[in-house]
């Protein structure tokens, strides 16, 4: 009991020690083109996408969205269709839906990361 105890101690101490990698670039979406003016629209959020391609709502494809507090129609936030939502700070966010059990359906944004991942060891 005492070496479990002794081994959680030490992950603890090392994971509080480690310094975060800050990989994803634009990770506010407070860069944009434009504010968004309906749903479907994260490709106008700087360095993100939608996997298919698309940048407008395309029935039976994923449609992530990009909100804003300076956007108009559908993504305008908060008070959107689904919910009242609003950002954690500045005025920009995405949203999806990660999964539809009556359509099968997701949804996912994409970006390049800014670095390669380097690995970290939690114990020398």
């Amino acid at each position: 009991m005492k070496r479990l105890l002794l081994l959680l101690l030490l992950v603890l101490i090392n994971i509080l020690l480690l310094n975060a990698q800050n990989l994803c670039p634009n990770g506010d979406f407070e860069t944009y083109s434009t504010p968004p003016s309906t749903y479907a629209q994260i490709c106008l959020s700087t360095g993100w996408s939608n996997p298919s391609g698309s940048c407008s709502l395309i029935a039976g494809t994923g449609s992530p969205d990009f909100y804003s507090t300076l956007g108009t129609g559908g993504a305008k936030a908060p008070g959107t269709f689904w919910a009242t939502i609003s950002p954690h700070g500045g005025n920009d966010f995405a949203g999806f839906a990660t999964y539809y059990s009556s359509a099968n359906y997701r949804e996912y944004i994409r970006t390049t990361l800014a670095n390669s991942l380097i690995p970290v060891t939690l114990m020398p």
